[in-house]
This record gives C-alpha cells, sequence and structure tokens, in this order.
C-alpha cells in the first residue's frame, strides 16, 4: 500500500476515515500553511471554513480527506487580471 492508499484509508490519529470527512487549512501570505480542523460532510466544510474566514483575512481551504481534491476556498487571492 502506497502513501496515498494509507491516507486514504487512516486519519491523523490513525483511525479510519469515513468517505465524507474534510481536512480545513489556513494559509499564511508567507505561503506557510496550517492544518485547522477535520470536519464531516460538504455542509459543515463550508460552514467551518466561513466561521474561519471571519476570525482572519487569511485563505482557508478544504480538502476532501479521500480524495485530496480542493473543493472549497476563502479569502483566497484574486489573480492578477491584465489592463486592456
Amino acid at each position: 500500500m502506497n502513501c496515498s492508499e494509507l491516507r486514504d484509508t487512516y486519519g491523523r490519529d490513525g483511525g479510519l476515515v469515513d468517505p465524507d470527512y474534510y481536512d480545513l487549512f489556513e494559509k499564511f501570505p508567507n505561503g506557510s500553511v496550517l492544518w485547522r480542523a477535520l470536519v464531516p460532510g460538504l455542509d459543515n466544510a463550508l460552514a467551518r471554513l466561513q466561521e474561519l474566514a471571519k476570525l482572519s483575512p487569511n485563505e482557508h481551504f478544504a480538502i476532501h480527506t479521500p480524495s485530496n481534491s480542493i473543493v472549497a476556498r476563502v479569502n483566497a487571492p484574486k489573480p492578477d487580471v491584465p489592463q486592456t
């Protein structure tokens, strides 16, 4: 079993992860990232991201734990748009 398969099966504490869990992270201006929470369900993840966004202007994002896919972001920087 490779690391990715292990991550899909086990949580941070070594216990089995339900397929509908989300890791929440905060990204700081210097590029460092801090894990904030593991929450069940997408609705809970989105609600918790909104709560975190009220506490800090930094970017926050949710990753679907089993697939390692980023599913939501708040306070993300706006991409530079060239002037026309």
